[in-house]
């Protein structure tokens, strides 16, 4: 008898929500970068994660504009909630601890810092840290610390920079794949495939530094280089950040 293919039905909510101070007035859940800026979120993302010209200008720059030095306004909390059904049932459970089919799951709940360490230096900072709700440990997720400063090369503005981060792809101003690559919020019960691109298995497992600049060469064109070098973690490192 001819098997039927299996298939995965994965539905998942994302929540994003600003951490609340306590003071007298009216309470704001808002993500970290649009509390900085005083922005909507639609100013820097079409969609997301996918980058509006503002939002590529605000990461070039450092993650600075519109602050000054850290605030309780610069953290953010996020929780992926799913479920996952398949066509068969899976015998052992979709994991460990898990039922073999129509599960639900606390996929992950992320912290956040986004936003200016410094601003007058030009320091900033995206930093993820997030608890894995399937595996059940927390590790460092998506990093990326950067120093950005203005310039003028042949009568023409840029902006250079020098940031650390831990995954290739991450620093990208245009946040392409894959560390920002569809499906942008999989489901971590699912059967998917075992293969994956190598630069996909670097991330969180490295870190490393990069060089960038980015010449505007008119209202409308700019040109953007960028030179990263990376270094797997020391095995004791790999395991203190759950990598």
């Amino acid at each position: 008898m001819k098997s039927r293919p299996t298939t995965n039905r994965t539905t998942a909510a994302a929540f994003c929500l600003g951490l609340l101070a306590l003071v007298p007035t009216t309470a704001q859940a808002i993500p970290a970068f649009a509390a900085q800026t005083g922005e909507e979120c639609s100013a820097c993302h079409i969609g997301f994660p996918q980058l509006t010209a503002y939002g590529r200008e605000f990461k070039l720059e450092g993650y600075v504009a519109g602050g000054t030095f850290p605030t309780w306004k610069n953290f953010a909390l996020m929780s992926q909630i799913g479920f996952t059904t398949q066509h068969d049932k899976i015998p052992g459970g979709l994991a460990p601890g898990f039922k073999s089919n129509d599960a639900w799951a606390a996929q992950q709940t992320s912290l956040f810092f986004g936003g200016a360490i410094d601003a007058s230096a030009g320091l900033g900072a995206f930093i993820q840290v997030t608890y894995d709700g399937i595996a059940k440990q927390w590790h460092w997720d998506n990093v990326d610390i950067r120093i950005a400063r203005p310039g003028r090369v042949f009568g023409k503005s840029m902006f250079w920079g020098i940031t650390f981060n831990n995954a290739p792809t991450v620093t990208d101003l245009w946040n392409s794949p894959p560390s920002w690559g569809y499906p942008f919020i999989p489901s971590g019960l699912a059967n998917g495939p075992a293969a994956q691109q190598q630069i996909q298995a670097l991330a969180q497992g490295v870190y490393g530094f990069g060089a960038y600049n980015a010449l505007n060469l008119n209202s409308e064109n700019m040109l953007y280089t960028e030179f990263d070098l990376y270094k797997a973690l020391p095995n004791r490192m790999s395991y203190a950040l759950g990598v």
